[in-house]
C-alpha cells in the first residue's frame, strides 16, 4: 500500500507540475501576444496617428513609444516626426559631404536640386506654421 500511495503522490505532483507549467506557458503566450499587438499599435500609430485602428488605448501606445524614447511634436503624427528627422539627417550628411568635397570652381556639373516628398501631413504642418507667423 505504501508503494501505491507513493505512486499516487508522484502522479499528483507530476499533474501539479504540468498544470503549473501549462499556466506559465499560457501566461508567457499572452504576454507575447500582447507585445506583438502593442508593436502593431506602435507601427500603426506611427504611420497614421490618431486615424489608426488600435488594439490598446492611444494613451498606452503613446506611453510605450515614449518608453523607447520615440518623440514627436505635440499635435503631429509620429510618421511626420520620423520624416522630419530623416530630412534633417539627410541635409546634415549632404552638407558634410559638400564641405569635404571639391571647391566650387572644380565642380564641372551644374547645380542640382533634389526634392523629396515628405507627405501631405508635413506640408500641412509647414503651411499652418507659416500661416501662424504671418498672422502674428
Amino acid at each position: 500500500m505504501s508503494e501505491e500511495s507513493t505512486t499516487e503522490e508522484n502522479t499528483n505532483k507530476a499533474k501539479q507540475l504540468v498544470a503549473k507549467s501549462t499556466a506559465e506557458v499560457k501566461k508567457k503566450e499572452r504576454s507575447y501576444k500582447e507585445a506583438a499587438a502593442l508593436a502593431y499599435d506602435q507601427a500603426a500609430f506611427s504611420m497614421r496617428g490618431h486615424n489608426a485602428v488600435l488594439n490598446f488605448p492611444v494613451k498606452r501606445v503613446k506611453e510605450s513609444l515614449q518608453e523607447i524614447q520615440y518623440t514627436c511634436f505635440s499635435g503631429s503624427s509620429p510618421a511626420l516626426a520620423l520624416k522630419e528627422r530623416h530630412c534633417i539627417l539627410r541635409k546634415v550628411s549632404s552638407q558634410a559631404k559638400k564641405c569635404k568635397g571639391k571647391h566650387p570652381s572644380e565642380d564641372p556639373t551644374p547645380s542640382l536640386l533634389v526634392l523629396e516628398d515628405l507627405g501631405v501631413e508635413y506640408l500641412e504642418h509647414l503651411l499652418s506654421i507659416s500661416d501662424q507667423s504671418v498672422t502674428l
